[in-house]
């Protein structure tokens, strides 16, 4: 094995680094969790990675991404990722899709690539549902990023069951959409249960401004559930398509911290954006690598969901 995971080897040992060397894992969405994702699994000397995402870099990445730059504004980020991921290991495979994930692009995507593990760190709710499905019925290991946007506390991160989920409102909507696909898998995910903040030009941060009643959710856990704004449609049909949503909606949350996709009640969708943090999408990022590493080791480190 090169020198350069001598300290991995330490860790794990030889075999362990040989071990994932022949492993590859597919990572969907390289915003500001998939891209710590991506690159906590080449520098962990996996040996083969399948990166989706279809966007470009944004400015307003640049506080939060992995590979966004002043230099790196309007490149692609799998391209971008692609050039920074060689340079940390010139011997990892590499394959890179510029293109959105969705339903009719399973095939392509999941079958035949002798994948180990897959990542779902994509930020609209339909692709994302779809995408664990495909992963289900293909007996596909898959971890998946809730809601990171909104929040501060980047030590409320969990890996539980996505049907042991709570606070998460991203999470909620997730668990709605497997109920009604008949996906019943105890699928992993990644979860913070701190409550989204918001901004007040008057009092500086604060915590969201709504009230939350505990609920039951079909499931049998408690949740947390905002009186107005229970879901994603609900944020989209009171404030309309494209209209400005404040911050301060806990249901705006989503997977990768900079905005979701929502479905509005006439099946259109409008973006609602987040605030974000360089420190809490990149933890989530890093616990999905370290969650996804150790299945691949069969370590133990994380109990099993």
């Amino acid at each position: 094995m090169p020198r350069r995971f001598a300290r991995t080897e330490l860790l794990i040992g030889s075999t362990g680094l040989e071990k994932l060397a022949v492993c590859k894992v597919a990572i969907f969405g390289l915003g500001g969790v998939g891209s710590f994702t991506a690159e906590a699994l080449a520098r962990s000397g996996v040996g083969a990675l399948l990166l989706v995402d279809h966007d470009t870099v944004d400015i307003t990445n640049i506080n939060r991404q992995l590979h966004a730059m002043s230099g790196t504004v309007g490149l692609a980020k799998t391209k971008v990722m692609e050039e920074r991921l060689r340079q940390i290991n010139p011997a990892l495979q590499l394959q890179t899709r510029q293109q959105r994930f969705t339903p009719d692009l399973a095939s392509d995507m999941l079958d035949n690539q002798a994948l180990d593990f897959v990542v779902d760190a994509i930020d609209d709710v339909d692709n994302k549902a779809a995408l664990i499905a495909g992963c289900v019925e293909r007996n596909l290991p898959v971890i998946s990023a809730m809601g990171a946007g909104n929040k501060l506390d980047p030590t409320s991160f969990k890996i539980d069951s996505i049907w042991k989920t709570s606070v998460c409102p991203l999470a909620r909507v997730m668990r709605k959409k497997m109920r009604a696909a008949g996906i019943t898998a105890d699928v992993p995910v990644v979860y913070s249960t701190a409550r989204p903040v918001g901004v007040s030009a008057a009092a500086g941060v604060k915590r969201a401004a709504v009230q939350y009643t505990s609920a039951e959710s079909s499931s049998g856990s408690a949740d947390l559930k905002p009186d107005v704004f229970s879901s994603f449609a609900n944020v989209a049909e009171n404030f309309g398509a494209g209209a400005p949503v404040p911050n301060a909606v806990p249901a705006a949350a989503a997977a990768s911290g900079t905005g979701a996709l929502l479905p509005t009640a006439n099946g259109a969708q409008t973006v609602v954006s987040t605030g974000s943090i360089a420190f809490v999408p990149s933890v989530a990022g890093l616990i999905m690598a370290a969650f996804v590493t150790d299945k691949l080791l069969g370590l133990g480190v994380f109990p099993a969901v």
